[in-house]
Order: C-alpha cells, then sequence, then structure tokens
C-alpha cells in the first residue's frame, strides 16, 4: 500500500470506531479518542504490516473491548 493511503484509512477506521465507543461505552469524545489512540489495538494498527486495517471497524472495535476488558487481544485466525 502506498504510504499516504494508509493515513487515510486510518482516519476512517478511526471515526467509526471513536464513534462505537462513544456510543456503547458512553464515553466523551475526548475520552474515546484518549482510550483508542493511546490503545494497543491503535499501535498496531497503524503498523502497516500488520495487515489489521484489512479489518471492518466492528472487529477493530472487538478487539479493542477485549483489550479493555482484559487486557489481551486475541486475533482472528485467516480462514
Amino acid at each position: 500500500m502506498e504510504q499516504k493511503k494508509l493515513p487515510s484509512i486510518l482516519t476512517i477506521i478511526g471515526g467509526k470506531v471513536l464513534t462505537m465507543l462513544i456510543n456503547k461505552k458512553n464515553l466523551s469524545y475526548e475520552d474515546a479518542a484518549k482510550t483508542f489512540y493511546t490503545s494497543r489495538v491503535y499501535d498496531i494498527l497503524s503498523d502497516e504490516g500488520s495487515k489489521l486495517w484489512h479489518m471492518s471497524a466492528d472487529m477493530i472495535y472487538d478487539l479493542l473491548d477485549e483489550e479493555l476488558t482484559s487486557g489481551m487481544i486475541t486475533f482472528p485466525q485467516e480462514q
């Protein structure tokens, strides 16, 4: 992927994940942003080589929720 496309994808996915955090966890925008952008999930997502950006925002939210709940991240197996 071209380097300039990843930030665009992160913006789209990030916006959707932030909206889910706000709606599902009743967080303010600021708290949702801090939660997401300081998470291990975001660190992995922003590494192009991880290919996590291929996943839907719903799946990324589920990974983030797992990280927040248990401190663990269980990646789905590729089919």
